[in-house]
């Protein structure tokens, strides 16, 4: 449990830099590249870094080949044919913001170094909901709340709500995490987790 405990810290650690990560980046391309912020709606994608990595100017995107551009979002996994030409009709008669190179360049510097650490937090993050996920399907009460209806991410929601406020308890109290003593409190209390938890062994 332990583990879990960790990754689930790790995941919303990760989740808050997600958002600075993402705030500071829509806030330098308002700038200077405010079309891309409509192209993309979610900011929090490797097709967005990827995007911006290869073209962080508007003018480098209109000087993109079409070609080049429908292979860049049929390699995102962008299947639709009209959605693909929608986004590059957008891009090609797309007016320029400003063409001040005082106010383009230093703004490209800034969305370039913020890309590479925002792609970073997103892999970090989809490795632990990944583990996430995986510890959640070995516990015990997993198949418990499986038995009540509930689907995959709603069992391990239920089991993630649980160990927070078992985090945020011994946050309250500024004691380190105990096992035994939440094991303890289980029995006291009868919980059927306690019963799962034998069985398990």
């Amino acid at each position: 449990m332990r583990a879990i405990l960790d990754a689930i810290s790790l995941s919303c650690f990760s989740k808050s830099d997600e958002g600075r990560l993402t705030n500071r980046l829509t806030s330098a391309l308002k700038n200077y590249f405010p079309h891309v912020l409509q192209w993309f709606q979610d900011k929090d994608t490797a097709i967005f870094c990827d995007f911006l990595s290869r073209w962080p100017t508007l003018k480098a995107a209109q000087l993109a080949r079409r070609t080049t551009l429908e292979h860049f979002f049929r390699a995102h996994h962008v299947r639709s044919a009209d959605v693909i030409t929608a986004r590059i009709e957008a891009i090609k008669n797309a007016v320029a913001l400003t063409t001040d190179a005082g106010v383009i360049a230093p703004n490209t510097l800034l969305v370039q170094a913020l890309v590479a650490p925002l792609r970073v937090t997103l892999q970090a993050i989809a490795a632990f909901d990944t583990a996430i996920a995986q510890r959640a399907q070995a516990h015990p009460d997993f198949p418990q709340q499986r038995d009540k209806g509930k689907a995959h991410q709603a069992a391990v929601r239920a089991l993630a709500f649980k160990w927070i406020r078992i985090l945020y308890r011994c946050w309250q109290e500024r004691l380190p995490y105990d096992e035994s003593t939440s094991l303890q409190a289980l029995h006291r209390r009868g919980s059927s987790l306690i019963h799962n938890l034998a069985k398990a062994s």
